[in-house]
């Protein structure tokens, strides 16, 4: 009897953990090399682009995340911020990042291509725009939403 409390004790805990942690962190469970050919490709409407999750849970708020995502060539990003700070990485193509200095503020164009990357503090407006190859980015959040699925976001402009 107490061996079978025991197991079954075993099994919920692994189930209540399973649901509580659906999307797998970026910490000690994911492969720390992949290739190319392992990405998974997966269009996403919302954001115009194709997705891949590295790992972590970019819906989760307080979960971190490694986003990949691959943007048309001459795509624009309409002005915006994100409620969690993130890395953005260019792995390839070019990427054209505007800051603005508050809600009226001046802009300033920043052009990045392979192998540069940037900081987005939470709440910074910004827009984006890829070069005439399109552009493929890492995006490395934590500390918040992804603001795709907040219903509470409203763009900047």
């Amino acid at each position: 009897m107490k061996h079978t409390l025991i197991v079954l004790s075993a099994c919920l805990s692994g189930l209540f953990a399973s649901v509580a942690h659906a999307a797998p962190d970026c910490v000690g469970t994911q492969k720390p090399f992949f290739e190319a050919s392992e990405v998974k490709w997966e269009w996403n409407e919302n954001m115009k682009a194709y997705e891949h999750m590295v790992c972590g849970d970019a819906k989760t708020p307080g979960k971190p995340f490694v986003q990949m995502l691959k943007f048309p060539p001459n795509y624009a990003g309409k002005r915006h911020n994100h409620p969690i700070d993130r890395v953005v990485m260019v792995q390839g193509g070019k990427w054209i990042s505007t800051t603005y200095d508050g809600h009226k503020g001046a802009a300033e164009e920043h052009v990045l291509t392979a192998g540069m990357q940037y900081y987005e503090p939470a709440y910074y407006d910004h827009s984006f725009m890829t070069g005439p190859e399109g552009a493929i980015i890492y995006v490395l959040g934590w500390s918040g939403p992804n603001t795709r699925l907040d219903p509470n976001y409203k763009h900047a402009d």
